[in-house]
């Protein structure tokens, strides 16, 4: 895993995408978003995911007026087809991008009230990273073994990932190669759009949540085919 500050996150995305996973050493007050996620969890109730009885998510972005926080939780519009695509290269998959995902998609990027209360959270991520776009952002729980088998997101996306409840046995996997998110105060970028990955609790006790968000390069906005 590279480590590194934001501007080593942002040298990245501008020289390359070759990367799995970029930690940055954010310094957040994990504390604080710990006890901000145990008031949101008060609040307000998390839908499951995908269909699973292990995996529950809450919309903190949303588009649907009539659906503000579970909005953006289940996939996207035929992205549960990917798999028909695993075994094509990744330039053929960028150009049959558009077969999977809406380009509307990227309209949830109204805070509701729960998304309100992680509003550092977004404030930073906008400071730091201008040229990206933030969408579709949401609370994810993973319950004891918990297993998402191995996708790849909308082309040329990322995810930004602050874990807020995790532990040693909630492992993250680009390909064959296992990753820890830890806890610590720390943003990671992942580089879900580009490679496939998978994520896994391999515990069975502990759950694992974690803050994530869509984000994509503005200019790529409504781009799905190669150069």
């Amino acid at each position: 895993m590279e480590q590194g500050d934001f501007n080593t996150a942002k040298e990245l995305l501008e020289t390359t995408r070759n990367f799995d996973i970029v930690k940055i050493k954010a310094g957040l007050d994990i504390k604080m978003y710990k006890e901000i996620l145990e008031e949101v969890e008060a609040k307000f109730p998390f839908y499951k995911k995908d269909n699973q009885e292990t995996y529950e998510g809450l919309a903190l972005q949303y588009y649907d007026e009539d659906n503000p926080y579970s909005d953006g939780v289940d996939q996207a519009s035929g992205s549960k087809k990917l798999g028909d695509y695993k075994d094509i290269n990744y330039q053929d998959y960028l150009k049959v991008g558009t077969e999977h995902f809406d380009s509307w998609q990227y309209d949830r990027s109204k805070l509701n009230d729960a998304g309100k209360m992680f509003q550092p959270f977004f404030d930073l991520c906008e400071e730091q990273f201008p040229d990206l776009h933030l969408y579709r952002a949401r609370l994810l729980k993973t319950y004891p073994r918990h297993f998402c088998l191995e996708h790849v997101d909308e082309p040329k996306s990322l995810r930004i990932h602050l874990p807020i409840v995790s532990h040693q046995w909630s492992i993250m996997y680009f390909l064959d190669k296992p990753y820890y998110l830890k806890a610590d105060g720390s943003l990671y970028l992942c580089n879900t759009g580009h490679k496939f990955h998978s994520f896994y609790n391999f515990s069975s006790k502990l759950n694992r949540t974690h803050l994530v968000v869509n984000a994509k390069l503005k200019s790529d906005l409504g781009t799905y085919t190669v150069g």
